[in-house]
């Protein structure tokens, strides 16, 4: 049995345990219509993890076989489960046929392969060792898919409430709350005023559609704006990055985030014989927060000057957490430096799981006590407009 079949069997088993696929005539895939428009991250972001994840085993099989990438890839392409992927991986294949390496090639497609992705790869390409760095990718997509597949029920339940609770306050608010007013008026009483204040509402929003449009959409179309410029101006992530340093939980889960993938790179670069200042220099120049790159390119330059890993992490106490320095402090006495960035690397990865579930399970009491809070106004709104308007009418008996 040649090399290549045992790829193909690997992939057919490795990627769906249990299920493997029949024989049958292997042939190019065609593209779907409107797939590269269902399959993007804002309608199908579970959807793209789990092709992603699906690729990275598909690579990991041909790295840890020693087989060469472009006969491979050819493989795959066959195996690949939907059209998509399958163009991805001719993608991929065409450049790495052209030179490239699969680092590089993976920057033809920057919205399947975040930098992330790209930095990792590439230092486990320096190192000698892509497969272990597929590996670690895959365990990271796992935890992901699990963790994005809980939060879509959450939110789903969360987005329920809101639904209903939004249409209980809308109907006693704009519907019953007005008629309270009015018969209030016949009488001369004056209403609540949240019952006044939700009649008036009402009068707007029958005089005003469009602009009452445009204040639910604009606020949309806003924070779009905002996120695109974020991505792309690192002077407004280093201004986020300290403004939510200390703020609780969300704070520490933005630094864990940055700072477990810059010691998984840490520790590919340095097992593959980078010097540290050189290390360094490159978190420090990818495509990470701004904020955390500019404090690896600062404590590149403090190490070219002479200065010790250990002083030099000591400078930046506001940044970097005390584990991160006391961590990897013991690992430069010890001489053990990239097996520390690993550690804490895994380290903070766990705890980025404990966090998001942490604060994905205090999201619906959050939402439930808030939208219970408006109803219960909305309810005590209503009921006393009620005792007014029972009040009035025994005034006038």
């Amino acid at each position: 049995m040649s090399i290549w079949s045992n790829i193909r069997r690997a992939l057919n088993y490795e990627i769906t345990p249990g299920r493997p696929r029949a024989e049958r005539v292997r042939v190019p895939p065609r593209r779907r219509p409107f797939s590269g428009v269902l399959d993007a991250p804002i309608f199908l972001k579970r959807a793209r993890l789990r092709s992603q994840w699906i690729l990275f085993n598909q690579l990991h099989v041909i790295l840890k076989a020693n087989a060469p990438l472009v006969p491979g890839i050819g493989a795959a392409i066959h195996d690949a489960p939907t059209a998509r992927l399958a163009w991805i991986l001719q993608r991929l294949k065409d450049r790495i046929d052209s030179g490239d390496r699969l680092s590089t090639a993976m920057e033809s497609r920057p919205d399947f392969f975040p930098a992330r992705v790209r930095e990792l790869v590439n230092a486990g390409e320096i190192a000698g060792q892509p497969a272990k760095a597929f590996q670690s990718l895959i365990e990271e997509w796992e935890s992901r898919i699990s963790r994005r597949s809980e939060m879509g029920l959450i939110l789903s339940y969360a987005a329920t409430l809101i639904f209903v609770q939004f249409g209980i306050v809308s109907f006693l608010l704009l519907r019953v709350a007005p008629v309270f007013a009015e018969i209030l008026a016949d009488f001369g009483a004056e209403p609540l005023g949240m019952v006044a204040h939700a009649g008036n509402t009402r009068n707007f929003l029958a005089a005003h559609p469009y602009e009452a449009a445009l204040a639910v959409v604009l606020p949309a179309v806003m924070a779009l704006v905002l996120g695109w410029t974020y991505r792309r101006m690192p002077p407004l992530q280093r201004i986020f990055t300290l403004a939510t340093r200390r703020v609780p939980i969300f704070g520490r889960y933005f630094a864990l985030h940055n700072l477990s993938h810059a010691a998984l790179v840490m520790q590919r670069l340095m097992d593959g014989g980078v010097p540290l200042p050189e290390v360094l220099r490159r978190i420090g120049a990818s495509r990470m927060n701004a904020g955390y790159a500019g404090v690896f390119a600062r404590l590149a330059a403090r190490v070219e000057h002479g200065a010790s890993l250990h002083d030099a992490l000591e400078t930046e106490r506001y940044y970097l957490p005390a584990s991160f320095r006391a961590l990897v402090s013991l690992g430069e006495n010890a001489g053990i430096v990239p097996e520390a960035c690993g550690n804490i690397g895994r380290l903070y990865a766990a705890e980025l799981e404990r966090t998001a579930r942490v604060m994905t399970s205090a999201l619906v009491p959050a939402v439930a006590a808030s939208a219970g809070a408006v109803t219960l106004l909305a309810c005590l709104g209503v009921y006393g407009t009620g005792i007014r308007v029972a009040d009035a009418i025994m005034g006038q008996l």
